[in-house]
């Protein structure tokens, strides 16, 4: 079984989010769909750091009401590294101006809920988790879009409030 946090990191790294409105309508997600390749790393409280490769294909489902993410993540470069395939389905949530995302990792048979919203004029997401944390533990990131690339910036936070770990990852979009 992989560890705890290479499911909390795919998580973070993969989300595509949404704002409120119809999910084939919304720019953020017609600008997500595709194929995506990401890199960076992340770094924990000691100052450890591990690289980040991350691939993704994301689209809407034929019914137009979900937006889907397939993953896979590679988290270090040797023969220690950490492989973690998983899902993303988003909808529309039942609160007006968000939506759910439900992330499915394949690999560990874990899922977590988030509502997730978007300022399509900037561009930006947020996530907010709202199951599957554990002791007070959170996730912050903010993602944005740079051009035709997007950039995810991640913070997992203890219950005290201290910064576990850290993360930068660019996502460039895959030729056809």
């Amino acid at each position: 079984m992989k560890s705890p946090i290479s499911s909390l990191v795919a998580v973070v790294l993969a989300t595509g989010v949404a704002a409120a409105g119809d999910l084939g309508d919304n720019a953020f997600f017609q600008a997500l769909e595709g194929t995506w390749r990401g890199e960076g790393s992340l770094t924990n409280a000691e100052g450890e750091t591990q690289d980040l490769k991350n691939e993704i294909e994301a689209g809407f489902a034929d019914d137009g009401g979900t937006f889907t993410i397939e993953g896979s993540l590679l988290i270090g470069d040797s023969d220690e590294s950490e492989s973690l395939d998983y899902r993303w389905l988003f909808t529309e949530h039942s609160l007006e101006g968000l939506y759910l995302g439900r992330f499915i990792d394949l690999t560990n048979d874990q899922e977590r809920e988030f509502e997730v919203s978007i300022n399509e004029a900037a561009r930006s997401a947020k996530l907010t988790e709202t199951s599957g944390s554990s002791a007070g533990n959170r996730i912050e990131l903010t993602k944005q879009f740079e051009g035709e690339n997007y950039v995810v910036d991640i913070a997992f936070i203890d219950s005290s409030g201290n910064k576990t770990l850290e993360g930068h990852l660019e996502f460039e979009p895959v030729a056809p």
